[in-house]
This record gives structure tokens, C-alpha cells and sequence, in this order.
């Protein structure tokens, strides 16, 4: 059964959590040292990324009247995810390191808000 918007919104709020969890305490070094936290950190922007296309797809962001910047944010995750998917060996650990200080904060929430007001 296909996913609705607002249980696509709860992907991209859960993952951008997961990613914040697990970096939590950490700096750029130990995240750049550690395979095992790059990969789980791509994991969970794959599955954002993939929620985003969803929704960019199903003009959630045009209904709930969003736009702009949310629409902006949700392209650069589909862009990151088929990055992450199709061209892993052009991933630089660093810039997804930049992207996760940067952006998952404010894409959590922007979702969130985005979910409130969907139907």
C-alpha cells in the first residue's frame, strides 16, 4: 500500500532524527574516521531523499502552500539521495558531514510544519 504524504513527512523527520542521534557528541573528525557512521548517516538520507521526491511528486508542498525554501530543501534531498544511490564513489564524507550540521535541523522542522497543515 502506497505511503500519504503525511507518513512521507514522518520518514524525513524520522531520518533527519536518526542522523542527529547518531552524530550527536561527534565532530567532523570521528565522523570522518568512521565507515560505520558515514553509512548509517547515508542510509537514513536515502530514505529522506526518497520521502522528499515523494512528496515533491505529489505537490504536497504546493497544496499545504509551501514553497520557496521547503521546496528548495526537498529537491537538494532527492538531489543528495540519488548522489548517495547511484554515484556512492563521488560522495565526499565531508560535504555530507556540512549538510547534516547545516540543513537537517531546519528540514525536520520545516516538515513538521509542512505535516500540520497537510489533510
Amino acid at each position: 500500500m502506497p505511503r500519504t504524504q503525511p507518513e512521507r513527512c514522518d520518514d524525513i523527520v524520522q531520518s533527519c532524527d536518526a542522523i542527529l542521534g547518531a552524530v550527536n557528541g561527534h565532530n567532523d573528525k570521528v565522523f570522518l574516521a568512521s565507515p560505520a557512521l558515514q553509512a548509517s548517516c547515508n542510509y537514513w538520507l536515502i530514505v529522506a531523499g526518497e520521502a522528499a521526491n515523494a512528496l515533491l511528486s505529489g505537490s504536497a508542498v504546493a497544496v499545504a502552500g509551501h514553497g520557496g525554501t521547503l521546496a528548495s530543501d526537498l529537491s537538494n534531498a532527492k538531489r543528495l539521495r540519488d548522489r548517495l544511490a547511484h554515484r556512492y564513489y563521488t560522495v565526499d564524507p565531508a560535504i555530507v558531514w556540512s549538510t547534516i550540521q547545516s540543513d537537517l535541523q531546519r528540514l525536520a522542522q520545516d516538515i513538521a510544519k509542512l505535516q500540520a497543515r497537510l489533510p
